[in-house]
């Protein structure tokens, strides 16, 4: 099942998003900016460790970047990120994808 948005959802949506939280954009990107620091630690971390150390807990040298990309938030020690208030006018459903026409 198909989803078409229309620009007048797309408008709205802005518009619901402006009015919500208007400095959203400073926190989202300061977040981003968080956990990107917190992942360059960890791939610091880990390529500073010896070859054998690296095996002990599994890990091969060329694998480090896939396994901190698979670290969620709570394993790299981070506060998950708060969830988006949708209001009732929201026409999003989950399961479903959309398309744009």
């Amino acid at each position: 099942m198909a989803i078409y948005i229309t620009r007048k959802m797309l408008t709205d949506f802005a518009r619901q998003e402006a009015n919500a939280a208007p400095f959203s954009v400073f926190r989202d990107l300061a977040t981003s900016l968080a956990r990107r620091r917190q992942r360059r630690r960890a791939m610091a971390e880990l390529e500073a460790m010896d070859d054998a150390t690296l095996r002990d807990i599994g890990i091969y040298r060329g694998d480090i970047r896939r396994v901190v990309d698979g670290l969620s938030d709570a394993d790299l020690g981070l506060k998950p990120a708060p969830a988006r208030r949708r209001s009732a006018k929201a026409p999003a459903q989950a399961g479903q994808t959309a398309s744009l026409a």
